[in-house]
């Protein structure tokens, strides 16, 4: 056992945990919760809110993915230097059964990196791209831990998550600002779609969670529908309504499509007065709703099956270990605006291969799996797994895994669903 603080989830019938903080009265134990949930309330405001140099969508890909990999690793070695011991991190890695599947997978990651038949090991992408993959799962192992100790706070997350949404609403209405020229946000509309479709499933389980908040968290769960509609988002509207449909199963059928309805209806009038405001910006709209209806999947899919086509005649060439982490972007004949799968599966099958991405994706299943088994006297799990599994359906059709923003909230969403009820060494057990 790695952490001697178990957390205690009281009795099956209770819709909120019950955290047993052993503090004590002791000063180093508070701050410790203090400074991690700080931590963790920066990382999202500023990960969120996409400040970067302003350029191509590239560009802020790189910044963002190295400022998620700095983030990710300070809280990281903050959770080493006032949670756990390096000595008992490796005792889990070797007597731990995840944490053997963890080293193994983690093996195969760097072979892949080496032997990748794409680039070179020089190159500085892949670097990028190879640092974030450790640092997710480091990442998620270390919120885990923290929350099994009973520290985490739900809601320092929440709260920054809400000040880099608000950043972009400003920056978006007010058109920059107009006085930085090489600073900004990034206002990409799928990265937006992605922030927006967290933030509306969040508001929805808080809806169905809290009563005191019910009302608040359907009509801002309303209105991010209503800007994910105008956007386009169709996987995002998908997967918010996939999450909602899975979470009846503990909250009630009736519940949902009652409460569905009302969210429905919230977003049908702010995208009425929309049209009427402003009837040019419904053109996204109905081209997106005549596109989902047509007879040419081709045209259903926006071109997704070519970039499926190219992953396959890739694949190919190195299944057992794949391409390496960032493969996607140096294939040959590659579309120049696409950078990743748009399949979160073929992405991780084409970058670590059967081997180091069928790993990855039973450690994922897993942690699924203990999450489902326990969602019903756990508020914890019950709220990370309608997260992740709405996420997923979308990234089944787009980048939410792949964004540098959305994967470090799924890495914090999987903590949530993995953390033992018990002790961290059992993490998912």
């Amino acid at each position: 056992m790695i952490l001697a603080h178990p957390v205690s989830w009281g009795s099956g019938k209770s819709k909120r945990p019950e955290v047993r903080n052993d503090w004590n009265g002791e000063d180093a134990d508070r701050r410790c919760a203090k400074w991690g949930n700080g931590i963790l309330a920066f990382s999202a405001a500023v990960i969120v809110s996409g400040i970067a140099p302003i350029g191509s969508d590239l560009r802020y890909w790189v910044f963002a993915s190295r400022s998620v990999c700095g983030l990710e690793g300070i809280f990281v070695l903050y959770t080493l230097l006032c949670v756990l011991s390096p000595r008992s991190v490796l005792e889990w890695f070797m007597h731990r059964t995840l944490g053997r599947w963890i080293a193994l997978w983690g093996i195969l990651v760097g072979i892949s990196f080496w032997l990748s038949p794409y680039y070179s090991a020089g190159n500085s992408l892949a670097w990028i791209r190879l640092c974030e993959t450790y640092l997710h799962v480091a990442f998620a192992l270390s919120v885990a831990a923290y929350r099994s100790r009973g520290y985490l706070r739900i809601r320092s997350v929440a709260w920054g998550y809400g000040a880099g949404m608000a950043i972009v609403a400003l920056w978006s209405l007010l058109g920059g600002f107009g006085r930085f020229e090489t600073w900004g946000v990034n206002l990409n509309e799928r990265r937006i779609g992605y922030l927006l479709e967290v933030g509306a499933i969040g508001m929805w389980i808080v809806s169905m969670e809290s009563r005191r908040l019910r009302s608040a968290g359907i009509l801002v769960a309303g209105a991010f529908l209503a800007v994910m509609v105008g956007l386009g988002g169709r996987a995002s509207v998908l997967g918010f309504v996939t999450a909602a449909a899975i979470g009846s199963r503990w909250y009630g059928v009736k519940r949902t499509i009652v409460a569905l309805s009302v969210v429905a209806f919230v977003a049908f009038s702010i995208l009425s007065v929309e049209r009427i405001v402003h009837p040019q910006r419904t053109v996204t709209i109905e081209s997106r709703v005549r596109q989902s209806l047509g007879n040419d999947f081709h045209q259903i899919t926006s071109g997704r099956d070519d970039v499926w086509r190219l992953w396959w005649s890739q694949w190919r060439r190195s299944p057992l270990l794949g391409g390496g982490p960032q493969s996607y972007f140096f294939y040959p004949h590659r579309p120049r605006e696409v950078i990743h799968a748009h399949n979160f599966i073929l992405q991780f099958l084409g970058e670590l291969g059967v081997l180091g991405g069928g790993i990855l994706l039973g450690i994922m299943g897993w942690i699924m799996h203990g999450a489902w088994r326990r969602a019903r006297s756990c508020v914890w799990a019950r709220g990370a797994f309608v997260s992740i599994a709405g996420l997923s359906l979308t990234g089944l059709f787009g980048g939410v895994y792949f964004f540098p923003d959305t994967s470090w909230i799924l890495a914090f969403a999987y903590a949530l669903a993995g953390a033992s009820d018990q002790q961290f060494g059992s993490f998912s057990g």
